[in-house]
């Protein structure tokens, strides 16, 4: 999720403390506001990777370890050892605090189709639940309705209550509905194809991504039904060239091993070869705009060598990506 709506989330812990606390307006009630926010902010901390070791490092490592099980209990210590010099006495309520908003942090972030390595390290996968579009409309409005109405009224108490009442129903409502649209999808497709269904920037807005082994088909889920807008032929065989980058290159294999629907394209340019890279998974109508490219050339004894490299697409990897309609859904 977004950062705005991890907040929102630190927000919902502290009024659910200040609701239930004996003495809510105490001196103490700005460490638990500190160690909420902190504490559903903190597992993206991991942001300083961007600016020391740049994007590909940052791609590789985001919602890593940061957001794994031993961190689940670091970053609340860490708060709380930073509270605790201003409030002693109440470390257990600042970790508690805290430990509630790493785990909201993670939760939320794995009901987004980005993908978390929560569970790092029994699993290193990169779990993905694809219910939530990573800025929820419907979530912004709610928490900040809600915090608008204890502003108004100073009823933190109903006003918490409300938010997460109506937080919990809105989540579970989307979770029951993305599960049946997966399984109207995958029924639809069949065994012979690789399905994911993403949820879109609107709660009624959800796409599907089918690949086979030599197509990959994108579109609308509706409770209508499923149409396909988009579709690209899928190259099987790997080349010299696309082997080389996607194994030794930094970003091709950071971008394979990020990738849920990887698809590439090779061009030969005049001294070099370029191996254009993208995920189908993220789409924009007919193009793909979450991609990379490496260009790799052999050298006078034929051995391979990366020229150059980067996440960010040039003029000819969006146009080696763009898209074809559909002739038709695969009969079934």
């Amino acid at each position: 999720m977004d950062n705005v709506t991890h907040g929102l989330f630190g927000l919902g812990i502290y009024g659910a403390w200040a609701t239930l606390a004996p003495h809510p307006h105490s001196d103490l009630a700005i460490g638990v506001l500190a160690a909420a926010v902190l504490g559903s902010e903190a597992p993206d901390f991991d942001y300083a990777i961007r600016v020391v070791a740049g994007p590909v490092a940052y791609l590789r490592h985001h919602r890593g370890v940061s957001h794994s099980i031993p961190f689940w209990l670091l970053w609340p210590g860490a708060i709380t050892l930073a509270l605790t010099f201003t409030y002693p006495g109440h470390a257990a309520l600042l970790f508690g605090i805290a430990l509630a908003g790493v785990l909201l942090h993670v939760g939320t972030d794995l009901l987004t189709s980005y993908g978390t390595q929560a569970f790092w390290p029994l699993s290193a996968r990169r779990w993905a639940w694809d219910t939530l579009f990573i800025v929820d409309v419907v979530l912004w409005i709610v928490g900040f309705g809600c915090w608008l109405q204890v502003h108004r009224t100073g009823d933190i108490g109903r006003w918490t209550t409300i938010g997460w009442s109506l937080a919990a129903a809105y989540v579970a409502c989307k979770a029951v509905y993305a599960a049946r649209l997966r399984r109207r999808v995958r029924r639809r497709f069949g065994s012979g194809w690789r399905v994911s269904v993403i949820p879109g920037p609107l709660p009624w807005m959800w796409n599907f991504v089918a690949q086979s082994d030599d197509r990959l088909l994108a579109g609308r889920v509706r409770r209508s039904g499923i149409a396909a807008q988009v579709s690209w032929p899928m190259v099987s065989e790997m080349t010299e060239a696309v082997r080389f980058a996607l194994q030794h290159s930094r970003v091709g294999r950071v971008f394979a091993w990020f990738a849920r629907h990887l698809m590439w394209r090779e061009t030969c340019e005049a001294d070099a070869v370029r191996v254009s890279l993208a995920d189908a998974t993220y789409r924009y109508g007919q193009r793909l705009p979450f991609g990379a490219y490496v260009r790799v050339r052999r050298d006078g004894t034929g051995a391979w060598s990366v020229a150059a490299e980067s996440l960010r697409l040039e003029q000819p990897d969006v146009a080696a990506f763009t898209g074809e309609p559909p002739a038709e859904l695969p009969e079934r």
